[in-house]
């Protein structure tokens, strides 16, 4: 194309001697079957990525409706096929991170990366109390600690 046949036509990209290559863009992710000339970059519809427009952005799941992946605030992207959170922070767990680990208790559907906080149990992992020989700890209620120390 072009008066010294020097550019490619539209939905082809990457001139070369041996001629232009075709966008193949994805028909369900792409606006078009147009790319960008150099890169060959289809335009895609909006969350979706990829140079074929063939996969949901980060942070969605999917393809081809790519919705926000659902983690409760505490990962950033899922597997694309299922919606299964990848890395849960704030000490969450699950497949959208919406409970506490181990030794943790809150509601982690909330959203802050305050909400799982340790728990006061003595001799469990992670726990904020020690395990002591000169210390005992009762639960009263559910609401207040008690704590007193063995002579």
């Amino acid at each position: 194309m072009g008066t010294k046949c020097h550019l490619c036509v539209p939905g082809t990209y990457h001139f070369s001697p041996e001629g232009c290559t075709k966008c193949n863009c994805d028909n369900m992710g792409a606006l078009n079957n147009l790319c960008d000339v150099v890169t060959g970059a289809c335009y895609c519809r909006p969350n979706i990525a990829g140079r074929d427009c063939g996969t949901c952005s980060p942070g969605h799941w999917n393809f081809p409706s790519c919705q926000r992946c659902e983690c409760n605030g505490h990962a950033d992207i899922c597997e694309p096929d299922t919606g299964v959170c990848i890395n849960c922070r704030d000490s969450t767990a699950g497949d959208h991170c919406e409970k506490c680990t181990d030794g943790y208790y809150g509601d982690a559907r909330l959203g802050s990366t305050q909400v799982c906080k340790p728990c006061m149990c003595p001799g469990k992992e992670k726990s904020l109390a020690k395990k002591n020989s000169n210390v005992l700890i009762f639960v009263l209620n559910r609401r207040s600690w008690f704590i007193t120390t063995i002579w």
